[in-house]
Order: C-alpha cells, then sequence, then structure tokens
C-alpha cells in the first residue's frame, strides 16, 4: 500500500512540474523567448547542452498532440514522413533537392501552425533533439520570421549557426590552428596567416590576407564582394522573410508583392555587382548563353562540416550536359513566353484550346522586360 502511494505521490509530482514547465513557457516575455531560441540554435551540430530543452523534447510526443496545432493534416503528413524516414542527423541539408525541400517545408508548417508559443517551444525542443540539423536551423528561422508571437525576436547571424556557408575554409583552418597552439605562434606565421592580437589579447585572423597563387581567374579579385559575410547574411534572411516556395495563405498577398519584390532585390545586387566589376577594370558583364562555355570560373573557397568541400565551377563550364538538357529547355520556353509578352502586350495561356487573353498594365509590362534583362545579364553561378 505504501509503494502505490509513492507511486501516486510520484506521479503528481511529475504532472505538477510538467504545469509548471508550461506555465513558465506561457509567462516569458519577448526577451526570454529569445534567449530561449538562442539555446535551440546554440551548437547545433552537437548534442544539446542545455537541460531544460532536452527534458522538454524527451517529454513530448507530437502524435499524441495533434489537436494542439491548427491544420492537423500538416502534422499528419510530418508523423508519415518520420515513418517513412527523414534526412538523417548529420546530413548536409540543401533545399535543392525536392525530397528534402518537401521535408523542412512540411516541418516549417508543423511549427507555424502551433497554436500556442508552448507547443511551438515543445515542437522546436523535439525537432532538436531528433532531425537533421539543418533542417531543424531552416524550418526554426522561417517559422520565428513568420510567426506572430515571435514578432520582435532577433535571430542570431547565420554565420554565428552555422559558419561553414560563410567562412572559407581557410579561415577555420587557422582557427583550428590556433586553438590547437593554445594561441601560441611564431610572429612570421602569424604575419603569413593574417593573425594578430588585439590590445584585449583577443586573437584576429584576416580573411583578406590569403595564398593570391591560388585563383581560378582574375575576377577573384571581386572577393571582398560576392564573398562579404554580411552581404550573404542579408541575402539569407532576405530568403528566411519571403521563400520562393511559400504559399500565399501564409503571406498577405494583398500587403506583399513578393516576387517583384524579389526581382527588386536581385536587380539591386548585380548593380552593385555592375559597379564593383567596373570600378576593378574588368568591364561589362558578359550575356549568359545556355549554348556557349561559361568562360570564367567560380571556387568558393568553402568546406561542410563533414570534410566536403562545396563543388566550384570549372572555367570554360559547359552548361547544357546529356544529364540537364530537359531543364536548359524549360528555361528556354520561359524566356520565350516572356519575351513573347513583352512584344504583344499580353500573355497566352492555351486551356483546352480556348486561349485566355490577359491584358497587361504598363506595370506589369516594364516587370517582364525587367525579368528579360535579368534573365540575360545574370551570370550563372553555380
Amino acid at each position: 500500500m505504501r509503494e502505490v502511494v509513492l507511486v501516486i505521490l510520484g506521479l503528481v509530482a511529475m504532472a505538477a512540474a510538467r504545469q509548471v514547465d508550461d506555465n513558465t513557457l506561457v509567462t516569458l516575455d519577448i526577451k526570454q523567448r529569445q534567449t530561449f531560441i538562442f539555446k535551440l540554435l546554440n551548437k547545433v551540430m552537437e548534442p544539446v547542452m542545455y537541460k531544460e530543452i532536452e527534458e522538454i523534447g524527451k517529454n513530448y510526443n507530437i502524435e499524441e498532440n495533434v489537436n494542439l496545432y491548427t491544420k492537423t493534416d500538416v502534422v499528419k503528413t510530418f508523423i508519415n514522413n518520420l515513418k517513412i524516414g527523414t534526412l538523417p542527423r548529420g546530413e548536409i541539408f540543401t533545399i535543392h533537392v525536392d525530397r528534402q525541400l518537401k521535408e523542412v517545408v512540411t516541418m516549417f508548417h508543423v511549427l507555424y501552425y502551433a497554436k500556442d508559443f508552448v507547443t511551438f517551444i515543445k515542437t522546436a525542443c523535439w525537432m532538436r533533439l531528433y532531425l537533421n540539423e539543418g533542417m531543424f536551423v531552416y524550418a526554426l528561422t522561417v517559422a520565428v520570421r513568420q510567426r506572430e508571437d515571435c514578432k520582435g525576436i532577433i535571430l542570431p547571424p547565420p554565420y554565428e549557426i552555422y559558419p561553414y556557408y560563410f567562412v572559407r575554409a581557410d579561415v577555420i583552418q587557422r582557427a583550428y590552428f590556433l586553438k590547437m597552439k593554445r594561441g601560441l605562434l611564431d610572429n612570421k606565421l602569424c604575419d603569413f596567416y593574417g593573425i594578430r592580437k588585439s590590445e584585449k589579447d583577443i586573437l584576429i585572423i584576416d580573411e583578406n590576407i590569403y595564398d593570391k597563387r591560388v585563383v581560378l581567374n582574375k575576377d577573384n579579385v571581386l572577393n571582398y564582394f560576392t564573398e562579404d559575410i554580411d552581404l550573404n547574411t542579408y541575402y539569407y534572411y532576405f530568403h528566411v522573410d519571403y521563400p520562393f516556395w511559400m504559399k500565399d495563405e501564409v503571406f498577405d498577398k494583398n500587403k506583399f508583392r513578393r516576387f517583384e519584390l524579389n526581382l527588386y532585390v536581385y536587380q539591386q545586387i548585380l548593380a552593385r555587382y555592375y559597379l564593383e566589376r567596373l570600378s576593378n577594370g574588368l568591364g561589362k558583364i558578359e550575356p549568359l548563353s545556355w549554348h556557349k562555355p561559361i568562360r570564367k570560373g567560380y571556387w568558393p573557397w568553402l568546406v561542410l562540416h563533414n570534410g566536403v568541400q562545396l563543388p566550384l565551377r570549372a572555367n570554360n563550364y559547359v552548361v547544357v550536359r546529356d544529364d540537364n538538357i530537359e531543364l536548359v529547355r524549360l528555361a528556354e520556353g520561359y524566356e520565350q513566353i516572356i519575351k513573347d509578352a513583352i512584344i504583344k502586350g499580353f500573355v497566352e495561356v492555351s486551356i483546352k484550346y480556348n486561349v485566355i487573353y490577359v491584358i497587361l498594365s504598363e506595370t506589369y509590362k516594364n516587370y517582364l522586360e525587367t525579368c528579360l534583362i535579368f534573365f540575360t545579364d545574370q551570370r550563372c553561378k553555380t
């Protein structure tokens, strides 16, 4: 009898503790919520280091709490994906693989459609423990930027979360070198590697000092712009704010004309790139042709956490190959549609032999003309 009473008291205590945790999460102010998000994103490639996140994640079961989400169908799809199998932890995640994109979009939907902040945090803690690190970071950052109860939360820079996409491999290697040497380096080596010590004994690595013998072409002088960490951070969070895959049910389509905004941002980046080329005496941007080799290559100097180098594009790169000829034809088809719309002033859409004529306004004509300029002038960087 005594044992039964102790078990009951233990269960009551556990339930009470869980209730306290829920109440604590409910009462978090914006600063505390931001701190919690920071903890979720801290050292994502390592096991979670915060006890509260681990306990919340282990004690939460998404399948048993489907009713805590406004759209239960997305949760069921997510659970079905888990049963089939998702990208394992430790693997490289990219949105350019269709299956991985579908999986991470489903993860975002589960986070986004959580009814309250408590459910959102519990779901995030569970994902932090069991799902792929890259997918978790991507889904969480997009969800934080889109949820109303996360307004005001400032996310950390992506180069602090996952520096391998932003910091050159040789710079990271120098940091490892300093760590192994415990900061004890020969002065000559410091000059060679661009390492100096500040007045507060902080070691600083200058990424602008590197072996300039290892270059593909003279466009390498623009690395200060194309590889600028802050510019790439801006571009990353612009994508997070306006993902190409996001449906209008999340966006207020009457408030955001996001496709025009996307085009505008690309125009601005391209214009600045053009300016930097002219400032360095590199001349105009060469027009992109699908059927001619890209004369100048591109080398990002990036190595991922698993030691695999991001692929480079060699000089005289051939675009059209046997394995992508259908994609090239698709791109050419889109270009032709835009050209025809500019010339005719309307778009023809054939549906079951019925032709629908959409008369274009002057603004939309200018938009299509800009699209055409963008498609023909943009450099192929991948």
